[in-house]
């Protein structure tokens, strides 16, 4: 019944956070993104569009709410409208038109969008038995692809939403995978290994919290960024972890969902073994090499300690 549900409920979700992140006006927001989402869910259905794009559907109906109802606001406020009263036919005009707008213009293209891609995910799962090394770089190149948008700050406005429209019809996700295997595991793997083998004091109770964080709530992958931004060989390693787990998700035809910890993750999956073998090796990968910048960073850090201990005691 849930995943029967989702197609209907998402928009208005996603329209309703929408709305509120960029209106700033408490409730008038929020109620605007709802009154569009779900109107733009009903109409969809009437329409028969299967809800199909209703993710990016409503998060467009709900991020042109947020922006519209200050506006509309201020107008009421100027007209002499009654605060409860400007804020309810703020909500109301603006909710119910961008429903209306977006599911009569916008809708169809999210529709195509969705239909494109879980076919492009259907074709890349078919293409391992035709031609599987093709299939391995496919994935590699889109994992690594998540590692390279995450570090730039892509992540809630292209990686998350692409997740959520493949999963928008109630199943897994093989980007929701990639999102675990590239992002979450090879944080793990490198803060782990900062803190087991930090360079500084300060830097392990850190990289503890992001190792925790990652394992038990799939979540701040960005912890281990600091890290692979000092050392070139760390975040080339993290590139290589990367692509390897996404190679072993295109093969095994993996899909799961993000922001899940690790072993609730493995519990749902449809391929466990495979999803399981996928994580080990990028967090071990991403783990290893790290682990080995570490200890050479230390190992310099005492021949210098060395040499100037070395130094000081010639002068006396």
């Amino acid at each position: 019944a849930a995943a029967a549900d989702a197609p209907f409920l998402l928009p208005v979700v996603v329209s309703a956070v929408g709305a509120h992140s960029v209106s700033r006006c408490g409730e008038a927001g929020i109620v605007a993104g709802v009154l569009a989402g779900g109107l733009l869910a009903v109409l969809t259905a009437i329409s028969q569009q299967a809800i199909r794009g209703g993710i990016l559907a409503g998060l467009g109906a709900g991020l042109a709410c947020g922006l519209l109802v200050p506006h509309v606001l201020a107008r009421c406020s100027r007209m002499g409208f009654p605060a409860t009263a400007a804020t309810i036919a703020a909500s109301g005009v603006v909710g119910i038109t961008m429903g209306i707008l977006v599911a009569s213009t916008v809708t169809p293209v999210t529709a195509l969008i969705s239909v494109k891609l879980e076919a492009a995910v259907t074709f890349l799962f078919a293409l391992k038995k035709s031609n599987a090394v093709l299939c391995a770089c496919v994935g590699a190149f889109v994992s690594m692809l998540f590692v390279w948008l995450g570090k730039r700050g892509a992540y809630h406005y292209a990686l998350l939403p692409a997740i959520l429209v493949e999963m928008e019809q109630g199943g897994g996700s093989f980007l929701g995978a990639l999102d675990e295997i590239a992002l979450v595991a090879v944080s793990a793997g490198v803060c782990a290994a900062s803190m087991f083998k930090a360079r500084d004091p300060y830097e392990k109770a850190a990289a503890a919290r992001g190792f925790r964080l990652n394992f038990l709530f799939g979540d701040n992958v960005e912890a281990c960024y600091p890290y692979m931004k000092r050392d070139n060989v760390v975040n080339i390693g993290s590139y290589v972890a990367a692509a390897v787990g996404g190679a072993m998700a295109a093969i095994g035809g993996i899909r799961a969902t993000a922001y899940l910890p690790a072993p609730l993750l493995l519990s749902i999956s449809d391929t466990p073994v495979a999803l399981f073998s996928a994580l080990l090796i990028t967090f071990v990968i991403s783990f290893g090499v790290a682990v080995h910048r570490n200890q050479k960073a230390l190992n310099a850090l005492n021949e210098i300690s060395q040499g100037e201990l070395v130094t000081e005691t010639e002068k006396f």
